[in-house]
């Protein structure tokens, strides 16, 4: 190599490891394992060699996963499960992000590459933002040129899963899946074959982008880039659990809530008598299609026995379908349970205004009358009104006695919310019926607010005091 580049070179290997440090990988629940290189050479364009890509630093990401089929749950390498857990073990789609190469120049050059058969051009024009990279002329003063491009394309390799036992079953996507009764260990590794990349450049000129017929070339070793090949090993260890199946689920819907929300309360129970074998959660699957929703609790474990109240929100009324199943500490799981439920907007007692007499939901500004006389409630409100069962929330009273100017009079205030009326008393004597909200100028003296709630009709109170200021004197 001609000596004027090669401290360029060292420079440029070390923004390279750099660069790899800043490149995001993809942040999925998966496994993966990273091949990396740097070619110690030059790789030409077109135009009779004149342009060149210096060393370029290579990384190739590889990931696959393990499924619990039964839950959806990723398990991790290593995991445990108990006997008789359906498993996947899966190759993760190749995304263009897995690619990444690094070339002579700075931050701005291309971090990704495309997967195409072949290692062929991928579609398109080559001479787009993430392809861009500064070539080195190689004549002259060795200046870096701008407007060059290159699309590193890789040629998906074959991949294999090894160190299955024969309950495993090879799927037409390569994926495999197990299940394992007893007590063992499958010892399977994701293989991903050695394969091979091409540069494939172009440059802008005169406003136009013009792409090289061959892919750019190493003296050495020609067009195509070899890529090692890689494993992950991912060992999945099955138990076979020595309690009792929970019971089936018992299942009841216990209150609409707002809007379409609802509750149910669920329980179940394990016949496991040791204090460390009958914890229980629930799997749910809300529309009954076979897979898991949600679990719950999201982790650790109820106490067998013991009655859970899980809200669920409905973006839609109807009939619905839900399907339960119990799950213990140990990975035993019980018969499932279909539970059907009906779900209609919720119906809540009419909050009346102050002085009504007919069942009129108190409106506010938020709220609107439609044409055909029916009221639309903000449901905001109905959600600071109500609890999770469809029961009024707590009455609140804000009451405050401000001072006048002179020391003969104080201005009281006072709001009410989820009340149906309200009293004002002084010295335990009622003065008078009041709105839920007002003002009023009183005399010193000891005043109580009184409102009756819509929760249950008991009522709530607040004491102010008017006291005269005795630092005040009338000239």
């Amino acid at each position: 190599m001609n000596k004027r580049f090669s401290n360029k070179k060292i420079i440029g290997g070390i923004m390279a490891v750099f660069l790899f440090c800043l490149i995001p990988q993809n942040q999925v629940a998966a496994e993966s394992t990273l091949w990396t290189t740097q070619l110690r050479e030059s790789l030409y364009n077109f135009y009779n060699g004149q342009w060149t890509l210096d060393w370029p630093s290579i990384q190739v990401l590889y990931k696959a996963r393990v499924v619990n089929v039964d839950t959806g749950a990723i398990l991790a390498c290593g995991s445990t499960v108990r006997g008789g857990t359906n498993i996947r073990f899966e190759f993760l789609p190749h995304l263009y992000t897995d690619i990444a190469w690094f070339g002579t120049g700075t931050v701005f050059d291309s971090p990704y590459g495309n997967w195409n058969n072949g290692g062929n051009r991928s579609g398109g024009s080559v001479c787009v933002a993430k392809n861009a990279y500064q070539a080195r002329n190689t004549f002259g003063s060795g200046q870096l040129i701008n407007g060059m491009f290159a699309d590193f394309s890789v040629q998906p390799p074959n991949k294999s899963i090894t160190g299955l036992p024969a309950s495993c079953s090879i799927q037409g996507n390569g994926n495999a899946a197990c299940k394992e009764t007893r007590t063992s260990t499958i010892n399977a590794a994701f293989n991903f074959a050695a394969t091979f990349g091409k540069f494939w450049s172009g440059m802008t000129l005169n406003g136009g982008c013009y792409t090289s017929r061959d892919a750019l070339t190493s003296l050495a070793t020609g067009q195509n880039i070899a890529i090692g090949a890689k494993t992950i090993n991912c060992p999945i260890h099955y138990f076979a659990p020595t309690g009792k199946p929970p019971q089936t689920p018992a299942m009841r819907r216990n209150a609409c809530a707002i809007g379409s929300i609802s509750s149910y309360v669920i329980s179940a129970t394990d016949p496991d008598t040791k204090p460390n074998e009958n914890k229980v959660r629930f799997l749910l699957d809300w529309n009954a299609d076979g897979t898991t929703d949600q679990i719950m609790p999201a982790s650790g474990y109820y106490e067998s026995g013991t009655e859970q109240t899980i809200p669920h929100v409905w973006s839609s009324t109807g009939a619905k379908s839900i399907r339960v199943t119990t799950e213990d500490n140990q990975g035993l799981t019980s018969a499932p349970l279909l539970f059907q439920d009906e779900v209609t907007d919720c119906i809540y007692p009419s909050p009346l205004r102050p002085g009504a007499t007919s069942t009129v939901p108190q409106i506010t500004p938020d709220d609107v009358i439609n044409a055909d006389g029916t009221l639309s409630i903000d449901i905001n409100r109905l959600i600071e009104d109500y609890d999770e069962f469809g029961l009024f929330r707590p009455g609140e009273i804000i009451f405050e006695m401000d001072p006048k100017i002179t020391n003969t009079t104080c201005n009281a205030t006072w709001s009410a919310k989820r009340v149906d009326s309200c009293s004002l008393l002084k010295s335990d004597i009622k003065i008078s019926d009041v709105d839920i909200t007002g003002a009023l100028d009183v005399d010193p003296g000891t005043y109580e607010l009184k409102c009756k709630q819509f929760r249950d009709n008991t009522f709530i109170t607040k004491t102010q005091v008017c006291r005269k200021n005795p630092l005040f004197r009338e000239v």
